[in-house]
């Protein structure tokens, strides 16, 4: 990324709705250590984790908001964090990393495709209040699929990573000009023949792939360099 990029993001605005997730976690430290204000989402029923402080910790004002409630309560509380500490919003990174779900195992092709699909529309949309009056909103939806289709979560998983890739073609022209929408999407291996691959292998990353990867590729879709993509997909696979 060019050095003018960069400066691009100097107290732009970002909200990066799962700190929790490694993905997330990478691209919000990028946001920092280019000079965003960030604000970092812990979802609801997630482990509390430190990234806010290490971000805190390079200078950059960043701030962490809690989805204390699940759906579209949860999602509410966050926006109004952002609206009383900024009143503004410039970048949404819609993270979709079902690790830290819980899923109802007794449906779980209906637990992820409901839980993951509706915190894109639902952030994407209600954002929109903060997001109209910036001269360059950008919202880039970050979402995963299974190479393989052995269970139901695979199935879930890969109906959700259809519908957020019609969800980020879409939205361009549901929200109008001036916005950016792009997504990153992210294959996993097919390493269920392996025994010892528990199920945080979930979202195990291709061979040589790990977070700052994706975050570069995220990072891209915000800058200015990609100013010509819109309602286009980036596949990591």
């Amino acid at each position: 990324m060019s050095v003018t990029s960069q400066h691009a993001f100097s107290e732009k605005v970002a909200l990066v709705t799962d700190i929790t997730s490694a993905d997330g976690r990478a691209t919000a430290m990028q946001l920092a250590l280019c000079g965003a204000f960030v604000i970092g989402v812990r979802p609801f029923g997630a482990v509390a984790t430190a990234e806010v402080e290490t971000m805190r910790e390079l200078g950059t004002l960043a701030i962490a908001a809690e989805e204390s409630d699940s759906g579209e309560a949860g999602i509410e509380q966050v926006i109004e964090v952002v609206n009383e500490a900024f009143g503004r919003l410039d970048l949404l990174l819609n993270c979709t990393d079902p690790f830290g779900l819980k899923i109802d195992q007794s449906r779980p092709f209906q637990n992820l495709l409901e839980k993951l699909t509706e915190s894109v529309f639902l952030y994407s949309t209600k954002c929109k209040r903060l997001m109209d009056s910036r001269p360059s909103p950008r919202i880039v939806n970050l979402f995963y699929g299974s190479n393989g289709l052995k269970s139901a979560e695979d199935a879930g998983l890969n109906a959700s990573s259809g519908a957020i890739l019609e969800l980020t073609k879409s939205l361009p022209e549901y929200l109008g000009r001036p916005y950016r929408v792009n997504g990153v999407r992210v294959s996993r291996c097919d390493l269920d023949n392996d025994e010892s691959i528990d199920r945080e292998s979930l979202l195990r990353k291709p061979l040589g792939i790990d977070a700052d990867d994706v975050a570069r590729a995220v990072m891209y879709l915000f800058s200015s360099e990609s100013k010509a993509l819109n309602g286009n997909v980036l596949e990591i696979s």
